[in-house]
């Protein structure tokens, strides 16, 4: 899988989960003497969740999160690219999506002070360039 220049890997980038949301927006409409009825409005933000866990005293992988939260900071779209369901040599291109934000927990300090492991989990949204969704969000 790859997140613009970020590339998941087992010894850099290692992810366990993808959590993807979808949703529509309702409004409430009254009706005079009647029980209100719903009014499609849009869609909803289509938020997709990279989970994962590093081990940076083993595989020296914590320069590849931090360049995560380094592209988080240049406020770019960038490509979404994964495997294709069932197939072992296709790729699915998700289109451009920004990257909302990053959440890290440090834990198993060692006596210098540094994690033993960071959890992690990327929240990413589709780049929508004038309300038209591109790549897999149409």
């Amino acid at each position: 899988m790859m997140l613009g220049p970020h590339m998941f890997t087992i010894t850099a980038l290692s992810f366990q989960k993808l959590s993807e949301e979808f949703s529509a927006e309702w409004a409430v409409m009254p009706h005079f003497g009647a029980s209100p009825g719903l009014q499609f409005t849009g869609f909803g933000e289509d938020t997709k969740t990279i989970s994962g866990v590093l081990f940076p005293q083993e595989f020296d992988n914590r320069i590849y999160i931090d360049a995560v939260t380094a592209t988080i900071r240049a406020a770019i779209a960038v490509p979404f690219i994964s495997w294709a369901s069932g197939l072992a040599m296709a790729a699915t291109i998700h289109g451009r999506v920004v990257i909302k934000s990053i959440k890290k927990d440090h834990d198993y300090i060692n006596r210098y002070g540094q994690p033993g492991r960071i959890t992690y989990s990327i929240d990413i949204q589709p780049f929508i360039d004038g309300g038209k969704p591109l790549g897999q969000w149409q």
